[in-house]
């Protein structure tokens, strides 16, 4: 089991949403993420970018309809201040184990992708 951070920003940028704002993960536009069952993965929001932007989990694709996944997710601070975050631990196989899980922005629609957990 391992912890593996990811700097989260947002710009412009084109997903399968069209134009707009969208989440940067360690630099690259709404990436497809894949998420190991068992580990850590906490995605800084510190950056002044992420101001107004919660990034959150779902088990729907832009979480339309909503389908909010909250299992091992917790999240700190104010997106766009120092210490700002959300973490999610995958729930372990031997549990229930992880859905095909979404990441996206709880006030704007299409700044996210798909978050497919691995076992």
């Amino acid at each position: 089991m391992a912890t593996i951070t990811y700097t989260v920003t947002v710009a412009t940028g084109t997903t399968q949403y069209g134009t707009g704002n969208r989440f940067y993960i360690n630099g690259e536009v709404a990436p497809v993420l894949y998420l190991q069952e068992g580990n850590t993965y906490i995605f800084d929001q510190a950056d002044s970018s992420n101001a107004t932007h919660i990034l959150a989990f779902s088990t729907n694709p832009n979480n339309s309809p909503v389908a909010a996944y909250t299992t091992g997710v917790t999240t700190a601070g104010t997106p766009g201040s120092a210490g700002a975050k959300t973490t999610i631990v995958v729930a372990p196989v031997r549990t229930t184990g992880a859905p095909l899980l979404f990441y996206y922005c709880t006030a704007h629609a299409g700044m996210g992708n798909t978050a497919q957990t691995i076992s």
